[in-house]
């Protein structure tokens, strides 16, 4: 079991990073250890020289915009997991695989939902990589 969670998270919101710092921070076990960059190109250089186990990638950077953002990231970092954080409705659709969704808003008011889709990002890369070893 891992016991810190390195996360990525690539926001330019002040707001939702202060938030993610303080929910991430009061979690004891496993124990997450949070870098944030403001910006694609500054999450692109990042992940050039350090490795994650989860990326935290807003849709909406002043750079970058929407699924375009998660193709460049794939290009750099193919085999680590992303939560898209977006402002958008996250009804369950599931435009890229692999790629777990959450909303803003709803993860603000409910911290779980932050957890789960970090855990649940997590949990796909293991099952992958299982898949991947039987065929």
């Amino acid at each position: 079991m891992i016991e810190t969670i390195r996360v990525l998270s690539i926001e330019d919101d002040l707001d939702i990073i202060a938030w993610l710092r303080k929910t991430l921070r009061q979690i004891s076990k496993p124990t997450y250890s949070l870098t944030c960059m403001d910006s694609l190109a500054a999450g692109l250089r990042e992940l050039q020289t350090h490795e994650y186990d989860v990326i935290l990638l807003d849709l909406g950077l002043p750079d970058s915009q929407g699924m375009t953002s998660i193709d460049c990231v794939r290009q750099v970092a193919a085999d680590t997991p992303i939560v898209a954080i977006t402002m958008l409705a996250c009804d369950g659709a599931r435009p890229r695989r692999g790629i777990e969704y959450a909303n803003t808003h709803a993860m603000m008011r409910d911290p779980a939902l932050l957890l789960a889709a970090i855990g649940t990002a997590l949990a796909m890369k293991v099952y992958r990589g299982h898949y991947e070893m039987a065929e």
